[in-house]
């Protein structure tokens, strides 16, 4: 049975390999050198699938629209966070998950 059945939930795994926006400075190189970054990128996940899919006859256009409305989604996620409200130094342990459970 694939996905595209109706024989109930599927559970679909996608490592990510997350190259950007992971760090302070993505030109660091006491965190990650270059050739690490540029061999990383070859196996983003959002690129390498973009590229099957042009690869099995999707064409570019109908891959645009998805790609730009993901990046939107992005934008007002990022700008929702900054713009929370920062927790307090009594929340600091809150949800922390240690060997003998929830802190």
């Amino acid at each position: 049975m694939g996905a595209g059945s109706d024989a109930g939930p599927h559970f679909v795994s996608l490592p990510a390999l997350r190259w950007h926006f992971t760090f302070l400075s993505a030109g660091d190189p006491a965190y990650r050198d270059k050739a690490e970054l540029e061999a990383m990128k070859t196996r983003d996940p959002e690129a390498t699938a973009a590229q099957r899919l042009l690869e099995r006859g999707v064409e570019q256009h109908r891959l645009d629209p998805i790609r730009a409305e993901e990046a939107k989604a992005m934008e007002r996620a990022v700008e929702h966070a900054l713009s929370a409200t920062k927790p307090g130094p009594e929340r600091i342990f809150e949800g922390l998950l240690s060997a003998g459970g929830a802190a």
